[in-house]
């Protein structure tokens, strides 16, 4: 119910006053582009009338690496209308998580050994109930590193790009 900001393994509340907002997120994003970038993702994805979503992610990686990580497929959405505190009874809501295609943790790649240059493949698809208005829609992917049993960090992230037939 209290906005909250995540950054890999962390979350936090909001800060008064909002510039603490963009001063912490900026940090957040100073560290995170600090890392190395070992992997890359690309993908396509469709989501039909009747709400369901097929996609198809490629991950390549750019050293000999190992560990487990794992891929979150989430269906996101524009043009929400409801309550926002302080606001009223018709806030406009964008970018909301309205699905997690992939499993709400990611689902891991099929190994744990990755070589330089390697391309894994993986397709999900599920129907999206939670959504609105599949026209509002947009899904992006999200690379892990298993930290742990509950413990995630971001690698990499992208917007899959719609399938046009």
């Amino acid at each position: 119910s209290i906005p909250k900001f995540f950054a890999n393994d962390e979350a936090f509340g909001v800060y008064t006053p909002l510039s603490a907002n963009v001063d912490y997120a900026t940090q957040k994003v100073e560290e995170f582009e600090a890392k190395e970038v070992v992997a890359g993702l690309y993908g396509e994805y469709k989501i039909s009338e009747d709400k369901k979503v097929d996609a198809t992610v490629y991950t390549k990686f750019f050293s000999d690496i190992d560990g487990t990580y794992k891929i979150g497929v989430y269906v996101m959405e524009n043009g929400i209308v409801n309550y926002q505190n302080g606001i009223g009874q018709d806030h406009v809501h964008d970018h909301l998580v309205r699905s997690a295609v992939s499993g709400i943790l990611g689902t891991s790649l099929p190994k744990t050994q990755f070589a330089t240059n390697e391309v894994i493949k993986t397709d999900y698809d599920k129907v999206v109930s939670d959504v609105v208005d599949v026209n509002n829609t947009y899904v992006v992917a999200i690379l892990f590193k298993s930290l742990g049993a509950t413990s995630l960090e971001i690698v990499n992230s992208r917007a899959l790009e719609l399938f046009e037939e």
